[in-house]
């Protein structure tokens, strides 16, 4: 906690400024210790007010943060009993040495330096302790990892560098590794997951240069992509799944199908534009969308399918032989339905088999009887719509499986990578 006492004379100030910045005593280009073979130690923290921008596509992140720099200046210590027992003082930054950090990797051309900031307040106490608060708005790139996008983090870090000094005159130390992160106001869209700030030392052969790494892991919050994606697209993959509902013989199904998938592409469009762009760590979320807007296509094709086998004429129609086998079961197990529906409700009286059946005759016979009697009619001829009908049967079936494996399979997956990272 510093302590500023304010029980002193105009005079008495007047004659401690002058006599700290006398030129002839000091000098600001010099590093402050009486041995110049020693090394001056700089304690330095950072505190995280807010993170302003991150932009997803380029990587660039904008963070408002606030550094304790502080060091002692054996040059600028003065006896209380001679200045009015003034203890604290604030000091302009212009008359004192002082360490100069630049910002590594800016995006600018010029050095963005701590104490270059409109916020860069000093305050100096009688012990010769310099306490230099240096605040401002800092850009960096992170390194972009959208595999689980949008339950993706990304690593941010800023590296400040010591540009006039050597690692054996002025040395860094960071006393606590965790940034201060108590007046961090939070943003809506990223969370600070974990926030360090540690010293280092960039190395060549000739010399060492002291550093600051400031390191922070942003965590997005994934609601607003799940409610304004994901929530859409299972809702429009299940519209697209019930296409089948509707009459072949119907002419808007075509039309239902097409609008849908029209729905769909534009979901996609809307979601592109804040999708990160990566083509080394692809989201999965782009495979599942993929995997959607083919299995779109396919509905589409097989729905104009449907409605050529509902158009056509019986003897052009072309299905495969399997479809052709489907039809004819399914045909055949309707028929012996509706029989033995009617038998039930005695709509229909048993006819004699062979001479041996009385009206009481067995149902099992008639049954069998009438389907003999109608396979060698024209009754089990096939038809488009017979066909088309079969198709819809297991075609619905499918999307079933396919829309409850899909989305079961990811929404799994997103509690597990959610919960864990």
């Amino acid at each position: 906690m510093l302590h500023l006492t304010t029980s002193h004379s105009y005079d008495e100030m007047n004659d401690l400024l002058t006599y700290l910045t006398n030129t002839t005593r000091y000098n600001a280009h010099i590093r402050p210790l009486y041995d110049q073979s020693d090394t001056l130690q700089v304690f330095v923290a950072q505190s995280i007010y807010s993170i302003q921008q991150f932009d997803i596509q380029t990587g660039e992140v904008n963070v408002l943060a606030l550094f304790y720099v502080s060091w002692r200046d054996e040059y600028l210590q003065w006896n209380l009993e001679d200045y009015g027992n003034i203890t604290m003082i604030p000091i302009q930054k212009e008359h004192i040495w002082k360490p100069r950090i630049v910002l590594a990797r800016s995006f600018s051309n010029t050095d963005i330096s701590l104490e270059d900031g409109d916020f860069s307040p000093a305050w100096l106490t009688h012990t010769g302790f310099v306490h230099m608060y240096p605040a401002g708005s800092f850009r960096t790139k992170c390194k972009v990892d959208t595999t689980f996008y949008p339950f993706d983090s990304h690593d941010c870090t800023y590296d400040f560098l010591l540009s006039e000094h050597r690692i054996e005159e002025v040395n860094f130390i960071v006393p606590n590794g965790d940034s201060i992160t108590d007046n961090f106001e939070e943003n809506a869209e990223w969370t600070v997951e974990a926030n360090k700030c540690e010293a280092f030392a960039v190395s060549s052969p000739s010399f060492s240069v002291p550093g600051i790494r400031s390191t922070m892991t942003l965590k997005r919050r994934p609601l607003f992509e799940m409610v304004t994606y994901s929530t859409p697209l299972v809702l429009l993959e299940v519209l697209m799944s019930v296409s089948c509902l509707i009459p072949p013989t119907c002419g808007e199904r075509l039309t239902y199908v097409v609008t849908i998938n029209l729905a769909f592409v534009f979901l996609i469009l809307a979601t592109i534009a804040r999708t990160p762009v990566n083509s080394l760590k692809l989201p999965m979320l782009c495979y599942m969308t993929m995997i959607a807007h083919m299995v779109n296509t396919l509905s589409i094709l097989y729905n104009i399918y449907i409605l050529y086998l509902a158009a056509a004429p019986n003897k052009d129609i072309w299905a495969f032989t399997f479809l052709r086998k489907l039809a004819l079961k399914h045909k055949l197990a309707k028929s012996k339905r509706t029989e033995t529906n009617a038998f039930k409700r005695n709509d229909v009286r048993p006819i004699a088999i062979d001479g041996n059946a009385d009206e009481n005759g067995d149902k099992n016979d008639y049954i069998e009887h009438n389907e003999e009697k109608m396979r060698d009619s024209d009754i089990y001829q096939l038809e488009g719509t017979d066909i088309a009908t079969v198709c819809d049967v297991y075609f619905f079936r499918a999307c079933i499986a396919y829309n409850v494996l899909l989305f079961g399979i990811n929404a799994i997956v997103y509690v597990i990578v959610y919960s864990v990272r």
